[in-house]
């Protein structure tokens, strides 16, 4: 029988084999694997506590950052599904686009 992979299980298994490569740089910042799991896992556990559950669907606006990839991960680490809206709607069409997602 083979091992299930899946997103959260292979940045585990790459955070103990690259700890400290750089899994990400953006704007100027960076986050090595073995960070970048550790955040996560710290994010999903408090989205947990605070009623995020396997398949909501959670809205979220953001530029790109390192906390948009915690929250991806985070998110799917708890199996919920995210839903990215575009920050560069005016106030107007991202009401619209939170009401009908």
């Amino acid at each position: 029988m083979s091992k299930k992979i899946n997103i959260i299980s292979y940045l585990k298994t790459t955070s103990k084999k690259y700890p400290n490569k750089k899994a990400f740089i953006i704007n100027n910042q960076n986050i090595s694997f073995s960070k970048l799991y550790e955040k996560v896992k710290e994010l999903s556990n408090g989205m947990r506590i605070n009623g995020v559950k396997k398949k909501d669907k959670i809205k979220v606006v953001s530029n790109n950052s390192l906390e948009y990839i915690f929250i991806f991960y985070a998110l799917a680490d708890i199996g919920a599904v995210m839903i990215p809206l575009n920050t560069s709607l005016g106030t107007k069409d991202l009401i619209q686009q939170i009401k009908f997602t």
